[in-house]
């Protein structure tokens, strides 16, 4: 009986990339929490579960008015993804601090602190917004309290 390995070999390479090609490549999920700030304004968090269960900040979104030092009022909205990620704690709690980032005219910079759980998150965040034109204003939100629920999962794409 002879036993054409090259063909065997070729048939089992074809079959595992088969596979490999049908099964989803993920690493982890994608967990959105949504919900309101003190302000009834937005609030939205993304959080990276890895396969192994570690999971990490990926990203923070909020919505806020800013009362300003010359009695006007800046609606804001900014959005952080940290660079590194963040991982969360033990207990999923997370402090992000982003400092003012020049954007058009205005230095905007973030405050945020938080505990994200299974279902829900909560937490503090304030915002600084800083014109960088002669004569210039500064807006703060002052501590805003925020609370989110889980409203949606995905795949997080592999790299």
């Amino acid at each position: 009986m002879r036993i054409h390995t090259p063909r065997i070999i070729s048939v089992l390479l074809a079959a595992g990339l088969v596979l490999a090609l049908a099964l989803p490549a993920t690493a982890g999920q994608i967990i959105t929490y949504r919900g309101r700030t003190s302000q009834d304004r937005l609030v939205e968090i993304k959080v990276l579960k890895r396969d192994s269960g570690r999971r990490f900040l990926r990203s923070f979104y909020v919505r806020a008015s800013a009362p300003c030092d010359d009695d006007s009022v800046l609606r804001m909205a900014v959005g952080v993804q940290p660079r590194p990620v963040q991982r969360l704690g033990e207990m999923g709690e997370f402090e992000l601090g982003q400092p003012p980032d020049r954007v058009r005219l205005v230095a905007v910079g973030l405050h945020a602190v938080g505990v994200v759980e299974f279902r829900q998150a909560a937490g503090t965040a304030e915002l600084v917004a800083v014109e960088s034109d002669a004569p210039g204003r500064t807006c703060e939100t002052g501590e805003l309290d925020w609370s989110a629920e889980r409203r949606g999962i995905r795949p997080a794409a592999s790299r």
